[in-house]
């Protein structure tokens, strides 16, 4: 099994998935771990952050 870090700006229709499958590598998992400025890293499984705590703190 490998790992691989890929930065995207705009998703299209399991485009990520595409590339990967057509490179004969299919995603068997997949991680998102920022949409826009907001990372993902300090939240714990099944919390819910309110947007507005978000853009008072950026």
């Amino acid at each position: 099994m490998s790992w691989i870090s890929i930065t995207i700006s705009e998703g299209k229709n399991r485009q990520f998935r595409k590339m990967t499958a057509a490179a004969g590598f299919p995603t068997m998992r997949l991680i998102r771990v920022r949409i826009g400025d907001m990372h993902l890293s300090t939240m714990q499984p099944g919390e819910v952050i309110e947007l507005a705590e978000i853009t008072n703190v950026l």
